[in-house]
């Protein structure tokens, strides 16, 4: 077992970064988890030194939070695991392609490898290892994953654009400047790699010239032109004695060719459905429904003000009348219950009696009478018994009107002569109820004097005593007040005065 981890240490795999590919996700999330936490941190931190709350209620009213609010997250994580998916995908298939150049090399040259990699001994300015004929390095093409490739595989040199200049000075050597440059080469099975080197354009060249003299050199047209009818050759030779057949130079063409065809049409598939979900998320049909289904999920949370703002945003766009209506209704009902959050007598009233102007908007679906004997509590509350009065007039006004629906919801379809009779006689009750509530509160209420209106003007005003009788009477007449006063003793005093 000893003599068996011993040569397995020997392995250039084992030094390589493909024995940590499986570290990669585990970092990524780690590191991921690591920002979430740090935010809330610093979340904590700042709300508590501007709000002045308790580090344990801030952190409960993040624990609040719904699933639907944590999606923001996502698109700021996707910038840690969406890159570390990628980069452990490229890993797979730079250690498979590794692989099968590894087991198909002798000895010497892995034990080569294996000892020039562990001690570091490469090529300077260039990270290339290089023994028996065959070259390690880390492949620009497949994010700089270590490679291998025969020397003589080699068929096609060039030298890319440079991409970064270091000065003399900075390096404190006299000598041409230096660059990092991207050497391109192909192999005869046509497949493409790329090495960065700091080398001089001059020695890179010597380098590679040195150790694949039968290369072609350079980028233009006639290379290219040669180099493809090498791949063409070399793909034919193995189709005709059976090698690698599937990996070869044509089939990877043909695999290039479909997936580019397959990526245009996903790409237009995914740009078509991008603008069309971008059109319907930003039509008015979808945020009237996200708007009103907001709301509806607030009001159950008593969320009453931010329901409000939801309803008056589905309120504001163009969906039919009907659709508008709803939209109303929930703004109006939703400005009641914050009202009542607020405890302001004033508002609340004020909201009440908002809905009773617009109250044929729920009158032949909903029963309000509830909302009428709440305000009438309100008003009393507010010292305002008259008002409650007025309030409770009009409601007997209003549900005497056989067409002012007295259940919870609408009825639809045909009644039957019992569901009329249950109607008629819930109608009833509202009605005596409402009386009820008028008598008992004139019954606790001194008036001193009352006055009724015509048209807007005041018509007349009755002035009682502290018997509750009747003692005067004003009427205007528009051109004169006549004054009646009542002496109880069975005398009546008339004076007109003039205008």
């Amino acid at each position: 077992m000893g003599k068996r981890e011993e040569n397995r240490k020997k392995e250039l795999p084992d030094i390589l970064v493909y024995r940590k590919k499986k570290y990669v996700i585990p970092v990524c999330l780690l590191m991921i988890l690591g920002l979430v936490l740090l935010a809330v941190a610093m979340t904590v931190g700042i709300a508590w030194r501007v709000s002045g709350d308790s580090p344990k209620e801030i952190l409960a009213e993040i624990g609040s939070f719904q699933f639907s609010d944590a999606l923001i997250v996502f698109p700021a994580t996707a910038v840690l695991w969406v890159p570390a998916l990628l980069y452990y995908a490229v890993l797979r298939i730079g250690e498979r392609h590794f692989l099968r150049s590894y087991e198909k090399m002798p000895e010497p040259a892995k034990q080569g490898l294996y000892e020039k990699k562990s001690r570091g001994w490469h090529r300077g300015g260039a990270e290339i290892y290089e023994a028996e004929g065959y070259m390690l390095f880390r492949d620009k093409y497949l994010l700089y994953t270590p490679q291998i490739v025969s020397l003589k595989e080699i068929v096609w040199v060039y030298l890319g654009h440079s991409d970064i200049q270091i000065s003399d000075m900075q390096r404190s050597i006299v000598s041409p400047d230096y660059r990092f440059f991207s050497v391109v080469f192909y192999t005869k099975d046509g497949r493409k790699h790329g090495v960065s080197t700091m080398l001089t354009w001059r020695e890179t060249a010597v380098w590679f010239a040195e150790h694949c003299p039968g290369a072609l050199f350079g980028y233009g047209k006639e290379q290219k032109r040669q180099a493809r009818e090498l791949f063409v050759r070399t793909a034919e030779r193995e189709a005709l004695f059976g090698e690698e057949k599937k990996d070869s130079y044509t089939e990877r063409r043909k695999r290039t060719v479909i997936l580019g065809i397959a990526a245009a049409g996903l790409t237009a598939a995914l740009l078509t459905g991008g603008v069309a979900l971008r059109n319907y998320v930003s039509s008015d049909s979808y945020l009237y429904r996200k708007n009103m289904k907001e709301a509806e999920r607030l009001s159950e949370e008593g969320q009453w003000f931010q329901a409000y703002s939801s309803y008056y945003a589905a309120y504001q766009l163009d969906m039919g009348e009907e659709k508008n209506e709803e939209a109303r209704k929930g703004m109006l009902l939703s400005l009641i219950e914050t009202a009542k959050t607020d405890g302001s007598l004033d508002s609340i009233i004020r909201d009440y009696e908002s809905l009773f102007s617009v109250q044929e908007l729920f009158t032949d679906e909903t029963d309000i009478s509830p909302l009428y004997f709440e305000c009438t509590e309100y008003y009393l509350r507010y010292n305002d018994p008259m008002g409650a009065i007025d309030l409770l007039d009009r409601g007997i006004e209003t549900f005497s009107d056989e067409k002012t629906v007295v259940g919870n919801t609408a009825e639809t379809g045909e009644k039957t002569k019992r569901d009329k009779e249950k109607e008629k006689q819930r109608r009833a009750d509202i009605l005596e109820r409402m009386r009820e509530k008028k008598e008992d509160i004139l019954a606790h209420c001194e008036v001193k004097t009352v006055t009724s209106y015509q048209q807007g003007k005041r018509f007349e005003r009755i002035e009682y005593d502290e018997n509750g009788r009747e003692s005067v009477r004003v009427v205007d007449s528009s051109q004169a007040y006549q004054w009646e006063y009542n002496t109880h003793d069975g005398e009546v005093i008339y004076r007109v005065l003039e205008v």
